[in-house]
């Protein structure tokens, strides 16, 4: 029948699967009975509304997203990263169906998930898409971008859940400076994380900047960065039960484990690798101020040119509790150490440094280069420690600091090959180059006889 035939209070027959004839009826309506015209209007907005919310709950596949009822949506696969984690905000905008009360704190894996080995950059997409510049009409066919790399995210303020299990073969593009740019408050736990050695080198492997987060058993196993594993910046965090491994090449606050760390708690990790830095390197982190530091082993090799240690490179206000660092240390300019490069107002105890030092114009020392206002408590140095000047055995110098109980076993020496001064090296016997308004009791010395270098150096396993 047509529409003209009709009753106007007779029901209109609106088929959800036609909406030509749906807006046909609702024309002519309107055009013969002006005064519904606002109500036309009103019903019109209201179905599009309700067309638009049947296509979101289509388009997720899921009929439940929290099968566990643990508040966590599961990661079943790489395209779940892709389609979710991109989208965090989702969780409170438009709940996935299945969480608790219709509110999911995070996410979680339900597997080990496998990126292709082959990793694409950004100027590789262009030309496979036959990009043509910004004024280029947009290609038409789908990018492999996403689906080969980690894909972008820019905040994550949730809890992500490994349940044990692994990602691996990650690779970062240009657009991330890790694999999620920034954290707040949010919970990393029990996942381990593996490079793909073709991935572009961004500032971290996990998070850039981290402020208020926690990261609870995570593992590292092959990373690749420009500031720190774990992080490039960590703040008021806290880092537990950590299993890292990589290389690390960057510029400033340089560390295998974090870049950088203020007022952050790190307790109960193994880390093992390479740092090259330029400023303020060393093997758990670059620059430490406010933080402590619990039960670390740490292993590895690090070249640094300004306030290089095997430990930090340059720490203030900091706590330093069993930290065992056993490195191949390399140093240049300002300050060079074993547990820190420049340590101001901290306190060590319970620490062991084990290894060598190699450094030139800088001062130097098997616990640190420069001491100021600290206090070091039951620390002891096992190194061969080979310097161009202002060498101690403890440091370079000290001002207003305490030494207790401290032990030094191994041998130091000045290199006067340079200096033309007949011997080529000069035992070194003092705990201090240079001291002032600084006390010592209980201190051990015992000279080893220098090692001889092994074939192949021992952490060049750590690598292989």
């Amino acid at each position: 029948m047509s529409p003209e035939g009709r009753n106007l209070f007779d029901p209109l027959p609106f088929d959800v699967n036609n909406h030509a004839t749906n807006l046909e009826w609702m024309t002519i309506v309107t055009l013969k009975y002006p005064r519904l015209k606002f109500f036309s209007l009103r019903l019109s907005q209201l179905t599009m509304v309700l067309v638009c919310c049947v296509w979101a709950s289509v388009a997720q596949s899921r009929a439940d997203y929290d099968i566990d009822d643990d508040g966590l949506v599961e990661i079943q696969s790489i395209a779940d990263i892709h389609k979710m984690l991109t989208k965090t905000d989702q969780l409170r905008r438009q709940p996935y169906s299945g969480c608790p009360n219709q509110k999911c704190i995070g996410f979680e894996l339900t597997q080990d998930l496998n990126f292709p080995s082959d990793t694409l950059s950004s100027q590789t997409v262009k030309k496979t898409i036959g990009y043509q510049g910004v004024n280029a009409q947009k290609p038409v066919e789908p990018s492999p971008y996403s689906a080969v790399n980690w894909p972008v995210i820019k905040r994550f303020k949730l809890v992500f859940e490994g349940n044990g299990y692994q990602i691996s073969n990650i690779s970062l593009n240009n657009q991330s400076r890790a694999m999620f740019n920034s954290a707040t408050n949010a919970v990393f736990r029990n996942i381990t994380l593996s490079m793909n050695p073709k991935s572009m080198r961004r500032n971290a492997v996990l998070v850039d900047n981290a402020s208020g987060s926690e990261f609870n058993n995570v593992t590292i196993k092959e990373g690749y960065a420009l500031k720190g594993l774990m992080a490039r910046t960590m703040r008021a965090s806290k880092i537990n039960n950590c299993d890292i491994k990589g290389v690390v090449e960057g510029s400033h606050g340089v560390g295998l484990l974090v870049g950088e760390v203020k007022k952050t708690l790190v307790s109960n990790c193994k880390i093992k690798g390479k740092v090259t830095a330029s400023h303020g390197g060393g093997l758990i982190a670059g620059i430490s101020k406010n933080s402590e530091f619990h039960d670390l082993d740490v292993k590895g090799y690090i070249v640094g040119r300004y306030n290089t240690a095997g430990g930090i490179g340059e720490v203030v206000n900091s706590l330093f509790r069993q930290v065992t660092v056993e490195a191949s240390v390399t140093g240049i300019y300002l300050t060079v150490g074993g547990l820190a490069g420049n340590l101001e107002g901290s306190d060590i105890r319970n620490s062991l440094f084990t290894g060598n030092i190699n450094a030139t114009t800088s001062k130097v020392g098997g616990v640190a280069g420069i001491i100021v206002g600290s206090h070091l408590q039951e620390n002891e140095v096992d190194a061969q420690i080979v310097a161009n000047q202002n060498l101690g055995l403890i440091g370079g110098s000290a001002t207003n600091s305490v030494i207790e109980q401290f032990k030094f076993s191994g041998l130091a020496s000045l290199d006067l090959s340079s200096a033309n001064q007949g011997t080529t090296t000069k035992p070194i016997t003092d705990w201090f180059a240079q001291s002032s308004a600084t006390t010592l009791s209980k201190t051990q010395y015992h000279p080893t006889p220098i090692k001889k270098p092994e074939a192949k150096a021992w952490y060049s396993a750590l690598f292989e």
